[in-house]
């Protein structure tokens, strides 16, 4: 049954005075899998991915890095006014608010491909249309090839399912273009069963963040259970931001987008962000932050500094102070992915999750 177009939407795009006010919308609802056993498994973990480098080594939950740059993004946004007497304003809120088209998604997903259709109008375009308006001081939508934008993953032996293209390569085998992050789409079901609940764990406030030792397998087959989801999915964003070198990731499932830094051997991991959670925001930020640090976008950069990451850095170091013997001394051959010291996983049953 098709899906009524949410007024909400239009009422919010009228009384939309800002940038901000457009891409903070809520999603529009997600479709489910066509039966409750459907699309609840990934893709095996590789030789190819267990052979880049350098191996992840910290997992750092760290909310707060993450909030501080929705903050940015959130500031810069509100500085792009709409004026609704122009008509091109009314052409770009149409593409830039998630949720315009809702009509337009399946009720009903069939395939991991539609899960991405559903993020890549809902989620990316919007930060990439916010992205150029911000970049360009103007609320319109571009005419002609523009960069960044997103493309799919070239083919070499680690393949993400999206990435962010800032300059072209040379045309051939070896021509890949210049990207400064990837994206990787999950149905639903797969993020239920990797629901990080042991990863996301509030830190203390007065440290901010959890740094969690992870174990580097040496063998595709020591994550090749279910239980091991969650594993193989850090395992592949880690490994195609050291395959493409570069150093942000979005993972998505279109109810929940978690947001990947890299840096040196640490993964920092943001909170989900939930279809209320002001997602396309969200990934607006990550594309100021990652683009600005390959090109020159003057002040509408967010950069590194202003995440205060060196700080987040030695925090993250003192945190690895403070893991016990147990857990510094473990080797693949005692467990492999994050691990605490008193088990490999504790993930939660799909009836504890549902």
């Amino acid at each position: 049954m098709a899906r009524p177009l949410n007024v909400s939407y239009t009422k919010l795009v009228e009384k939309a005075e800002t940038l901000y006010d457009l891409l903070r919308a809520a999603l529009p609802p997600l479709g489910q899998p066509y039966k409750e056993s459907a699309l609840d498994n990934m893709k095996e973990t590789t030789k190819h991915e267990l052979g880049v480098k350098p191996k992840l080594e910290i997992v750092a939950y760290c909310p707060t890095l993450f909030q501080t740059l929705l903050e940015l993004a959130t500031a810069k946004a509100q500085t792009m006014h709409t004026l609704w007497e122009r008509p091109a304003d009314f052409f770009f809120a149409a593409h830039a608010t998630p949720g315009v088209a809702a009509s337009l998604h399946p009720s009903t997903i069939y395939d991991e491909e539609d899960v991405r259709r559903y993020c890549r109008y809902t989620i990316i375009n919007p930060a990439l249309l916010g992205f150029h308006a911000l970049t360009k001081n103007n609320l319109v939508i571009p005419t002609e090839t523009v960069y960044p934008y997103v493309a799919s993953g070239t083919h070499y032996e680690i393949i993400p399912d999206d990435t962010i293209i800032v300059e072209e390569g040379n045309k051939g085998v070896e021509g890949r273009p210049h990207i400064v992050g990837t994206i990787e789409y999950k149905a639903p079901h797969v993020h239920k069963i990797a629901a990080f609940h042991n990863i996301m764990i509030p830190p203390d406030a007065d440290v901010g963040v959890r740094a969690m030792r992870f174990i580097w397998p040496t063998k595709p087959s020591q994550v090749s259970s279910t239980e091991h989801i969650q594993t193989r999915m850090i395992i592949q964003a880690w490994a195609q931001m050291c395959n493409r070198s570069c150093n942000y990731a979005i993972h998505s499932c279109g109810e929940y987008t978690i947001l990947f830094i890299k840096n040196g051997n640490t993964l920092y991991m943001s909170q989900k962000y939930g279809r209320q959670s002001q997602t396309a925001l969200a990934v607006f930020g990550l594309l100021l932050l990652a683009v600005g640090n390959s090109r020159d976008l003057g002040e509408a950069a967010i950069t590194p500094e202003q995440l205060d990451l060196p700080n987040w850095q030695a925090k993250v170091a003192a945190e690895k102070l403070l893991w016990p013997e147990e857990v510094r001394k473990a080797t693949a051959a005692t467990a492999v992915g994050v691990y605490h010291g008193y088990s490999v996983f504790a993930i939660a049953s799909a009836a504890q999750l549902t």
